[in-house]
């Protein structure tokens, strides 16, 4: 899954013209993301489900995420 987010922050570089700021934020998001997938023994995107990402915004709740 790692080198679907980064084709995705790639895309938002050069395709996108986001700022490095911006890029910075989306990647510590999704790489925390990931890591929390893979806590879960989530291999593939495809498989990550609704409850998938509610169980996630709860683990941020936790951590006290905005």
């Amino acid at each position: 899954m790692r080198k679907v987010i980064l084709n995705f922050i790639e895309e938002l570089e050069y395709e996108k013209k986001y700022s490095k700021l911006t890029i910075k934020g989306y990647l510590k998001d999704l790489d925390l993301f990931l890591e929390f997938l893979n806590e879960k023994n989530i291999k593939n995107y495809k498989n990550v489900e609704y409850y998938d990402i509610r169980n996630y915004i709860n683990y941020l709740y936790e951590l006290k995420y905005n």
